[in-house]
């Protein structure tokens, strides 16, 4: 389920309650929701005080890790064994005979499918375990007993590979070749206001000739390539009402390593919004600033033009994670001071 699904202004929105996962604050269409309607939250961001202090009987985890489903599986963890116990025992406490043993075989599986499941989104969170600066013991806690699950059904157990298991999703998350260039900015994207100011953020898992190259390919009668990108990101801006427009990227080179690249662009009255930004977070982030040919650098615009820059992040390990709050709290700040001048 997404907000695309919720209706802009759904009826009894006040008896509406929130269960918040890998998230501790309502943005978007749903800012206006009051703090009272959160139940629960289970997060490894920030924890930007928005929801209440107590929510018994449901969770108020807000945790560092490297991927949000550890801590889920940490808060699940006592109840799955609860109810796999009891389902393997089950047909052995009513004399079932034989049924008693294909109970266990079918339960072992199950949780091994839906332990793979759990575990493709800690794996690609952190890199296999190996990401830098981004792996808790949470994280490897949760590994252990997922990869446990697997191994406990001898159906599972026979074909598990974990490092063939996560190179497939590799795979499977970076072809987005039959995306449309509007579709990759879309397909992970997150959005905050902060003080009448929006901030849209895509994060794309390849770089920005790729993202260039899609676009050029989308309209083969425009000559130059910057033109259509250009355009796409233009009208993202205008179709979600945006002040500022982030793009980064998360590819590999050709040789495996690693890399990050960051876009920024802005509207007329952001402006100081995105200078502050670049201040504040250049070293932070080891930002290098990126002679891109299609992409026009514009940060020296005037006033009234569209304000845009991009960089080669040399700090890989900071993430969406790390640059959007740098970014927010450059829109509260400027904002800020422009009220008081």
């Amino acid at each position: 389920m997404t907000l695309d699904h919720l209706a802009i202004e759904p009826d009894n929105a006040d008896k509406i309650r929130y269960m918040l996962v890998d998230h501790n604050r309502l943005t978007g269409q749903l800012s206006d929701v009051a703090s009272d309607q959160v139940v629960g939250v289970i997060d490894h961001h920030d924890d930007e005080h928005f929801v209440p202090a107590d929510l018994k009987p449901e969770p108020r985890i807000i945790e560092k890790a490297g991927s949000c489903t550890s801590l889920v599986i940490r808060y699940c963890k006592p109840t799955w064994d609860a109810i796999s116990s009891a389902s393997i025992s089950t047909g052995a406490a009513h004399g079932q005979g034989e049924s008693a043993i294909n109970d266990s075989a079918f339960t072992t599986t199950w949780d091994a499918q839906i332990a793979k499941m759990a575990l493709a989104s800690v794996l690609i969170d952190t890199a296999n375990l190996t990401a830098p600066g981004k792996v808790e013991k949470v994280d490897r806690e949760a590994v252990d007993y997922l990869e446990a699950r697997i191994m406990l059904s001898p159906k599972e157990a026979k074909s598990w590979h974990r490092e063939q298991f996560y190179e497939e999703l590799q795979e499977a998350k970076t072809n987005i070749d039959g995306l449309t260039l509007e579709e990759i900015l879309k397909k992970d994207y997150k959005q905050w206001t902060e003080n009448d100011k929006t901030l849209g953020m895509s994060t794309i898992v390849k770089n920005l000739y790729y993202a260039v190259g899609k676009a050029n390919e989308e309209d083969m009668t425009v000559a130059e390539d910057s033109e259509t990108f250009a355009e796409t990101l233009g009208q993202l801006m205008f179709d979600k009402g945006l002040d500022i427009f982030a793009i980064m990227t998360a590819s590999t080179t050709a040789k495996g390593d690693f890399q990050r690249e960051l876009l920024v662009q802005a509207r007329p009255g952001a402006h100081e919004i995105v200078k502050l930004f670049v201040i504040k977070a250049e070293k932070e982030l080891g930002l290098e600033e990126m002679q891109f040919a299609e992409v026009e650098r514009r940060p020296n615009a005037e006033p009234h033009q569209l304000w845009r820059d991009t960089w080669k992040q040399n700090n890989v390990n900071k993430s969406r994670k790390q640059v959007a709050p740098l970014l927010r709290q450059a829109m509260k700040e400027a904002t800020e001071e422009i009220k008081e001048s």
